[in-house]
């Protein structure tokens, strides 16, 4: 054992002590290991963050392709329809978008004109079932109902707002409600629906 560790006696009390060097080329040594287990930790948490932004990157090409495809399965279904209903599909967030609001509803009303039903007897239907194809990518699918920022008389700005979007909700459940209740939409779109 005295050979193993280099150990000498000392002639001032009779102990073992090792030399400087010795002492030296150990602590060396525990330093190396921290050093390489520091090494191998931080490989370790370059590798988990290079798969996460793999991973990141593929989900968002994903989205991308997936968004694709649904703006030309609707452009495709729809293309012809849009110049006759004044309307457009944004290649960006994929929403429609029907651009003469005299031919959806009456000034400061949200009954539905007739032209408006009938589009939608036509579009809803043929909508759901191209979207039926994506089911599983879509999260959720927004009907909503502008108006203009003005309001008749002498309505103040606020009241103009809050009148503003009370009218919005009650278009947007309007155009809900009847899209619901179409003849040719089935119970599994139905139930979608909600």
């Amino acid at each position: 054992m005295k050979s193993l560790f280099n150990l000498k006696k000392s002639n001032q009390d009779g102990g073992y002590w090792l030399t400087i060097s010795d002492l030296m080329s150990g602590l060396m040594i525990v330093f190396l290991f921290i050093s390489i287990s520091f090494m191998r930790y931080t490989q370790i948490e370059k590798d988990k963050v290079a798969i996460e932004r793999d991973k990141i990157k593929n989900i968002a090409v994903a989205y991308q392709e997936n968004q694709v495809e649904i703006y030309n399965a609707l452009n495709e279904e729809f293309i012809n329809d849009l110049p006759k209903w004044n309307a457009s599909i944004d290649k960006h967030t994929l929403s429609f978008q029907f651009n003469a609001p005299e031919v959806l509803f009456d000034v400061g009303q949200s009954n539905m004109n007739k032209i408006f039903k009938n589009i939608l007897e036509d579009f809803i239907p043929r909508y759901l079932e191209i979207l039926s194809n994506y089911k599983s990518s879509i999260d959720e699918i927004r009907i909503e109902g502008h108006t203009s920022s003005e309001w008749r008389y002498k309505t103040s700005e606020d009241k103009a707002y809050f009148y503003n979007m009370q009218l919005s909700q009650e278009r947007t459940r309007s155009v809900l409600e009847y899209a619901y209740h179409i003849k040719n939409i089935n119970d599994e779109q139905r139930q979608w629906i909600k």
